[in-house]
């Protein structure tokens, strides 16, 4: 499998990051692996904080490196969701207010006994 390790100079809030390719190299899974925080073995490793695996077609952060026996590093990501789905996220309409109108069904007079409280205090 491919990894594209890109620099990325934005927040995690922002849908279009700003990232530049450093390096795509080959790796392979962990055995018991997952989607959305999966665990990378790669032969190299020079720099980078975010990356791109196309046979899952999601952005990831590189969350953690670690440096194993053999000169193989360990990199654990995390799922950008941001700008995985970016075209879908994109492709919704901005609505900038909303009215919502909630029918007011409750009598409110009948939930407290006034009578009771004009007795404690004298009334």
């Amino acid at each position: 499998m491919e990894l594209q390790i890109y620099n990325n100079d934005s927040n995690i809030n922002v849908v279009n990051k700003k990232i530049t390719l450093v390096d795509t190299v080959n790796f392979n899974l962990k055995t018991d692996n997952s989607i959305l925080q999966p665990i990378l073995l790669i032969k190299k490793y020079s720099k980078g904080n975010y990356c791109f695996i196309k046979e899952f077609n999601r952005y990831y952060y590189i969350t953690d490196i670690k440096l194993l026996t053999g000169g193989m590093y360990q990199l654990q990501l995390e799922i950008d969701v941001l700008m995985s789905y970016k075209e879908v996220i994109m492709a919704q309409p901005i609505t900038t207010s909303k009215d919502v109108k909630i029918a007011n069904d409750v009598d409110f007079t009948n939930l407290y006994d006034y009578e009771q409280y004009l007795l404690i205090i004298g009334g």
